[in-house]
């Protein structure tokens, strides 16, 4: 039985639970009713539009290899019909395809799960974060809600996202003592955060997105991924060469993202400049997109027309945070000329830090054990506080 915000009892939710597989629908039935919920049972698509139709349940929890209607197709009726327009969804699924997962939250899927060792934990994280975030997240590295995700993109080359990116986890894994983090490098075909952090590259993406399904749990990926020293996180670093990146296997990146939501509360992504499907993977999934520039006319043109490409494929504006990194040059538009440009003016701002950041990338640490007492350090500092507040409010669609 779950509480309101004022600890009164609520009704017990209603669940649809749509797999056609018996042994996994016998096991998710009962640990979702030992958590609490009413179960509702279908194992096809037509008798899972049925009984959402006519139950009206919170919530459906949806297999996509159905036997009789493709598991998309199922909840692209449910979005069409006023009844179930609104309905929480969450696909737990063996698919793990990037094609299926962007199909699956263009078509406004509030969760997608791939099945494997944390899954059925997952789901029931994201079933308490969906229930109006009533409880707290826990302390400690298993958060009770699922790992926050924070993508860094930048519209062009050269704004210093990859830096930023390492510097505001660094920070903000300072403030939240109480939460794990970890940053992954998704710049293709080479990213830059091993060398800026001085990380061991004995484990990297490619090799995590190689290994079967299963071969990693929470415990080994804590215990196995490089800690930077000085830094106050973890690190998946990137593909330490252009023809190493070809190994990459798409399929099981978006289980590699849901095992770290599932082990770290905060997961930072460097996506750079990429807007390919594995990048979109993420954005889809962000709770805060990170959209860094510098305020001169030819990188704001490419941040407006990407943060509208952005909208127009469904990512809600209110996750967007808008970071400028000052040049201090003499082409620097003023706030007001950057908020007519991009709609809205920058939610946070840093200043000149090109050659202290130079500097601090070279010998592998962050700009505040480098240049502690620099004014650029503190405002660095504050904006981080700033992004962080956003980061623990940011609810996704549906939360």
């Amino acid at each position: 039985m779950m509480s309101d915000r004022t600890g009164a009892p609520e009704r017990q939710r209603k669940l649809l639970l749509i797999e056609p597989d018996q042994t996994s629908a016998a096991f998710m039935r009962h640990m979702l009713t030992r958590a609490g919920y009413a179960v509702g049972f279908a194992p096809g698509g037509k008798e899972g539009l049925i009984a959402a139709w006519r139950d009206q349940p919170d919530a459906v929890i949806i297999e996509l290899d159905l036997p009789d209607l493709d598991g998309l197709e199922v909840i692209r009726r449910l979005r069409a019909d006023p009844r179930t327009q609104k309905t929480w969804i969450l696909c737990l699924t063996q698919r793990s395809a990037p094609e299926a997962t962007q199909q699956a939250f263009e078509l406004g899927v509030e969760e997608y799960i791939v099945k494997q060792t944390d899954a059925v934990d997952l789901v029931l994280r994201r079933l308490v974060d969906l229930d109006h975030g009533t409880q707290p997240e826990r302390d400690g590295t298993s958060p009770l809600k699922p790992g926050r995700i924070v993508a860094f993109l930048g519209a062009k080359g050269g704004v210093g996202t990859s830096s930023l990116c390492l510097n505001f986890a660094h920070e903000i894994a300072s403030l939240e003592v109480q939460r794990q983090s970890v940053v992954v490098d998704l710049v293709l075909p080479m990213g830059d955060l091993a060398a800026f952090s001085a990380a061991d590259r004995s484990i990297d993406i490619v090799q995590l997105t190689s290994e079967p399904r299963g071969a990693r749990t929470p415990s080994s990926l804590r215990f196995d991924l490089p800690r930077p020293n000085g830094w106050q996180f973890q690190l998946v670093p990137g593909a330490s060469d252009p023809a190493r990146s070809a190994d990459l296997v798409p399929d099981r990146l978006a289980p590699l993202i849901q095992m770290l939501r599932s082990t770290y509360g905060r997961v930072y992504v460097d996506v750079g400049r990429n807007l390919s499907s594995l990048a979109m993977l993420i954005l889809r999934q962000a709770d805060v997109l990170v959209a860094v520039l510098t305020p001169v006319s030819s990188v704001l043109a490419h941040t407006a027309s990407t943060l509208a490409y952005l909208r127009d494929e469904g990512i809600p504006e209110d996750r967007f945070y808008l970071l400028s990194n000052r040049p201090l040059g003499v082409e620097d538009l003023p706030l007001e000329e950057i908020g007519q440009v991009l709609d809205r003016p920058p939610d946070g701002s840093v200043p000149y830090l090109k050659d202290n950041m130079y500097i601090s990338n070279l010998q592998g640490l962050p700009l505040r054990a480098r240049f502690a007492r620099s004014h650029t350090t503190r405002s660095l500092q504050e904006t981080a506080t700033s992004l962080a507040s956003r980061v623990s409010q940011a609810v996704r669609a549906g939360a």
